[in-house]
């Protein structure tokens, strides 16, 4: 196969990737719309499901996934494909923290986000997953998330530009400003161990440490950017 051909057939691979991807977050976005999710303790109260980082940082992927769909769609716009460049940039540490701090304080608490309802009823977010959602809901927006993070920088030519940090890092200043004032609304934290730390040292702690998990993902994504030689990598975005 010439050269020509080759990458032919890894932008349509690169783009089959993405669109299945963006089906999938598609979906799942659909589904916290329905009457099974209305179900879930963590639907109730000031904020919806948006007073959790997971589905913020859900949100933003999806968002991320559509645009760069768009880039595949319409090739001749260069200034799409910087902007699918930065957001896919942006998400990748956002999806990465997401995912070690769900899991980690599922192992450490086995009770990583609870929601009180009536005044009376806790229920952790994986129990309530696992009673009224299908298995994948859970996983797309704690695993899956992450994973389609590391095969996008895998397969794609990302930069990692300093702005792509800076957009990271807004977004998880502004999640952090607004978990605390829709806290003040619900008077409880959406993470129970929170609720069980001194306040407002315990807030700010986790705070630093997951911006912290966040710097350090960005510096992971900018060197395997760097470093790989991915056989469907293409076009350098400039």
């Amino acid at each position: 196969m010439t050269r020509d051909g080759q990458a032919f057939v890894s932008s349509k691979l690169q783009f089959l990737f993405h669109l299945a991807s963006f089906a999938l977050f598609a979906f799942v976005f659909s589904w916290h719309w329905g009457p099974d999710a209305a179900k879930l303790p963590q639907s109730g109260g000031f904020g919806w499901f948006y007073k959790f980082l997971t589905f913020c940082g859900f949100n933003f992927q999806l968002l991320t996934l559509s645009v760069v769909v768009l880039s595949h769609l319409i090739p001749k716009n260069e200034r799409l494909k910087i902007v699918a460049d930065d957001l896919s940039c942006t998400v990748f540490p956002i999806a990465n923290a997401i995912s070690i701090l769900y899991w980690g304080i599922l192992i450490l608490t086995m009770k990583p986000v609870e929601e009180e309802i009536d005044g009376n009823i806790r229920r952790t977010v994986t129990h309530g997953l696992q009673s009224s959602a299908p298995w994948y809901i859970n996983l797309t927006v704690h695993l899956f998330n992450s994973i389609i993070a590391w095969v996008d920088i895998s397969i794609s030519e990302r930069t990692f530009r300093t702005r792509a940090f800076f957009l990271s890092f807004a977004f998880a200043v502004g999640y952090i400003c607004w978990s605390q004032y829709a806290t003040s609304i619900n008077k409880i934290y959406p993470y129970p161990f929170l609720n069980t730390m001194p306040q407002p040292q315990g807030y700010i702690l986790v705070s630093i440490v997951s911006l912290l998990i966040l710097y350090l993902f960005s510096r992971i994504g900018a060197k395997v950017a760097g470093h790989s030689s991915s056989a469907f990598k293409k076009t350098k975005v400039t």
